[in-house]
């Protein structure tokens, strides 16, 4: 089959690429220029001094007295606290420029956060005065606005987005952004799109993604014409290894295992019969505790050659003599072999696919019993795509101690050694379900017709770019069909290089949203734009589909958005709790908690192996599973929000269960656990948050009372002054206690401030260390979890802890809404945003904080549904700009 070049393919695409920005980019500059000759700002009146003829400036006589003598000690200079200089604003003109700046102050006064701790607390006849003036100017600012929805930049698609939208387009699986340059975070999420730029190298990355993922749908996976060895799994040899990576194995990176196990996915190219060979590597019975060097090694390897060799010899000699030769009796071999079946004991081992078993066997003896095993085989039929594959031993699960089962000289006593998949066979050679995916004209492979490119292509288009097309957009794909065809090559090519044309758009790889068509006003051709403006039906639903499932619309959200009706609140309601309860929700989960509760941090810094040697990589991902399985059941059984805080049940196995010192749980599988509430309950107890806020080697209750701050109360403290000495950890534990170290580090007036803070939250969890187990205390020295918070409320443990954040409940909403919206919009929040916050703070209080009911309230906001008019903030310029 004759082929269109690659390279000439990219060049047309970058070409036609290039065009559309720049059209767009010019229709922009010019609606800008236009929006901006009409731009008016207001100013609040100000008022004449009571007899004279001077006018008064009110920021003087209140607010800046206030300032000096509470705030410009911290807060001026060169280097001011937080990056904030209060004092370069000297008059009320210049405050007024900024009014971020006194939301954003106003908001700590109230909330007591300054002065900070340790500083005289100001007079109410001080206060008074100066948060009036800010109240004031900020009321008079947002009342002189015609609401403005906000900026809504051009976002394009993450990797997570990139990969779900493929695979419901499609039905490839896999993960095609895998060579992607990782997405950038703006405002603790990576669907930021101010951040969301595209790079030269990613443009590259996106033209060879669109021919390899267009070849995939057409033409289906590569696979081996005749069965062969696909690829060896293998897993690290020890906690800290990374030794996995070797021919036909690259990029295959599967956990250690203390208990034995192998799991991991892998993608299988194509329906068919797959043959698993897998071999179990048994060292139990290996208990020499003496560590041989190299040379002692090679000298007991020489003594058993010499030893073999000499027995050898000697049979040769016995055997040409017509004696009998030397060596174990028939007896004697079986009663050795019996010996080791029961020097150690029985093991099942399980080979599971997605879950469900393939193989099982049971493992015998020490390494002399079983090392003439071999290979244990299954052969089964795979589906194409990505599967979940899992052999272990579930009984070592229940180990009270994983430690016993590695021996003296570290190796494990019982392990999965590798997993190889060897086909395919009886390979279907029916089209990929990708290929009846994408052409629905119900047609069998070369029997398709003249409409059929229509059909096809169009309805492509239309799902990919997730709005209609127009009848010049489908002509220009169309008519790489016809150059195909033209040139002899197949319909199905031809179709897939429109495919990839259509992959490789702005409109698949950005959500764009059009600003409407300005309206003349006058017959001077002046025209005019709304502040701000509802969105058309099919971007809300490109807009809720990204937001609760990361993905393009479904069949049935799109055909809503069709007939128009999708913002009728009763409409918009049943499709949000739709969206809710499928499997698709799951996203919430993986993207949106992950990222605020900092769970994709787990693991990229292990806890130290001689320190905590019982955490792997598997009890990592178990600590990060019971998180994901708490939070998916706060989403999919509408729990409130505050069992974030201090719910009564949590997810555990066997080995995390024991782990926690919490008795009844046992095997691999995850059940649902009710807690007392007295040492667990909430994120805040879980292994996960607990080691994500902890050094590799030690607990760090500044990390931990910041991680409180940031994530749960919306109140982070700034970064640490330069020339911060480090804190001085070598002998905590053994001659000083944490708390008096930190003490010792509080007395200095530069870290006293926030300390005083993050210092007694974090000492509240100290009852746990730095991966999550229960203690009671550190080294000889015993834990003290007694706290004292900024205004005298005093506390003991994580319990006490719990009691106050669920006491300021509003707070913990308030954050959690802020994360939410910042993450459903995909933009930071502005100070314009905040009375929507408070609406849906306000709501949710009177709702019982139920998990939808924040949903919901996001998506009515008008935020949520509209996009400003600002014509200089033009979709289309920004795409050029990116």
């Amino acid at each position: 089959m004759k082929h269109i070049s690659a390279e000439k393919t990219r060049r047309h695409l970058r070409e036609a690429l290039v065009g559309v920005v720049a059209a767009s980019a010019c229709s922009a500059g010019i609606s800008a220029l236009l929006a901006q000759s009409s731009s008016v700002k207001t100013q609040p009146a100000a008022k004449t001094a009571a007899g004279s003829g001077t006018t008064a400036d009110p920021f003087k006589t209140s607010v800046q007295p206030f300032l000096s003598g509470h705030c410009y000690g911290c807060h001026s200079g060169d280097v001011p606290m937080a990056g904030l200089n209060l004092a370069v604003f000297t008059s009320g003109a210049m405050a007024e420029k900024k009014p971020d700046v006194w939301g954003k102050v106003l908001d700590k006064l109230k909330a007591g956060k300054m002065p900070p701790p340790g500083q005289p607390v100001p007079a109410k006849a001080e206060m008074t005065p100066a948060m009036g003036w800010m109240e004031g100017f900020l009321a008079s600012v947002n009342s002189g606005k015609v609401f403005d929805p906000g900026r809504v930049t051009a976002r394009r698609l993450n990797r997570v987005e990139y990969d779900n939208t493929i695979r419901d387009l499609l039905g490839v699986g896999g993960h095609p952004s895998k060579d992607f340059p990782v997405d950038d975070s703006g405002y603790g999420f990576d669907n930021n799109g101010d951040i969301l730029s595209v790079s030269p190298l990613l443009m590259e990355k996106y033209m060879a993604a669109a021919r390899s993922i267009s070849q995939r749908a057409v033409f289906g996976n590569p696979f081996p014409a005749k069965p062969g060895n696909l690829i060896r799994l293998l897993n690290r040899r020890s906690p800290d290894a990374d030794d996995v990576l070797q021919a036909g194995n690259a990029g295959i990176w599967l956990p250690y295992s203390l208990r034995g196990a192998m799991y991991g996915n892998w993608t299988f190219p194509v329906d068919a019969e797959y043959e698993f060979r897998l071999r179990v590597a048994n060292f139990r019975g290996d208990t020499s505790d003496v560590v041989e060097t190299p040379e002692e090694k090679e000298k007991r390897a020489e003594e058993r050659r010499k030893n073999f060799a000499a027995l050898r010899s000697a049979r040769q000699k016995g055997l040409a003599s017509g004696a009998e030769a030397p060596g174990p009796t028939p007896e004697q071999l079986k009663a050795r072999d019996e010996a080791a079946r029961k020097a150690a004991p029985p093991r099942k081992l399980i080979l599971a696919v997605d879950g469900s078993p393939i193989l099982t066997s049971v493992v015998e003896g020490n390494g002399s019993y079983g090392y003439s095993n071999g290979e244990l085989t299954a052969r089964v039929k795979v589906k194409a795509g990505e599967h979940f594959l899992r052999a272990s031993f579930p009984e070592l699960a229940d180990l009270a101690d994983p430690q016993s089962n590695i021996n003296p000289d570290k190796r494990r006593g019982l392990f999965v050694d590798y997993l190889e998949i060897v086909g395919p066979y009886n390979a279907s050679t029916e089209p990929p379900a990708s290929y009846k995916k994408l052409f629905i004209c119900g047609h069998a492979p070369g029997g398709h017709n003249s409409q059929c490119a229509r059909i096809v292509v169009s309805n492509l288009m239309e799902r990919a770019w997730r709005r209609p097309v127009t009848q010049q957009e489908l002509a220009a794909k169309l008519s790489l069909v016809a150059i195909v065809q033209k040139d002899g090559q197949s319909f199905e090519e031809g179709v897939r290089l429109a495919a990839q044309a259509i992959l490789s758009s702005p409109d698949f790889l950005f959500r764009i949203e059009r600003d409407p068509k300005p309206v003349l006003v006058t017959p001077a051709a002046a025209v005019t734009r709304p502040a701000g403006h509802y969105v058309d039906d099919y971007e809300l639903a490109s807009r809720l589909s990204y937001y609760l499932w990361a993905t393009m619309p479904d069949d049935e959200l799109y055909t809503v958005a069709k007939t128009g009706k999708l913002r009728q609140p009763e409409v918009l309601e049943a499709q949000v709790r739709r969206m809710l309860a499928s499997p698709k929700s799951q996203n919430l989960v993986d993207n949106w908690a992950s990222q605020w509760l900092q769970l994709r941090n787990l693991g990229r810094t292990k806890p130290d192996p001689k320190r905590f040697p019982n955490v792997d990589d598997e009890l990592l991902d178990a600590m990060r599973r019971e998180t994901s399985l708490f939070v998916t059941e706060i989403v999919q059984k509408d729990r409130s929000l505050l069992d974030f805080i201090d719910a009564p049940f949590t997810y555990l196995n066997g080995p995390l269960a024991r782990h926690y010192g919490i008795a009844g749980v046992d095997g691999e599988e995850f059940q649902r656990v009710t807690l007392d509430g007295e040492r667990r309950g909430g994120v805040l107890t879980q292994g996960s948050i607990l080691t994500v806020s902890s050094y590799p080697t030690r607990t760090s209750p500044p990390v931990r009372g910041k991680w409180v701050l940031e994530n749960l109360l919306g109140a982070a403290p700034p970064p640490p002054p330069d020339n911060v000495p480090a804190l001085n950890d070598s002998n905590i534990g053994t001659e000083i206690s944490m708390k008096e170290r930190f003490a010792q580090h509080r007395r200095d007036p530069s870290c006293s401030p926030c300390h005083n803070v993050m210092d007694p939250i974090g000492f509240g969890l100290e009852n746990y260390d730095a991966v999550g187990r229960w203690r009671d205390a550190d080294g000889k020295f015993p834990i003290e979890t007694t706290g004292q918070l900024p205004g005298g409320k005093t506390f003991t443990g994580s319990k006490g802890l719990k009691e106050i954040l669920r006491a300021r409940s509003d707070e913990f909403v308030h954050n959690v809404t802020v994360k939410m919206f910042t993450y459903a919009l995909g933009r930071g929040l502005e100070h314009s945003d905040d009375p929507t916050v408070d609406s849906i703070v306000q709501s949710l209080k009177a709702r019982n904080y139920k998990f939808s009911s924040l949903v919901l309230e996001v998506v009515r906001s008008k935020q949520f549904q509209m996009r400003s008019g600002d014509a200089a903030k033009n979709t289309s310029t920004e795409i050029a700009k990116k």
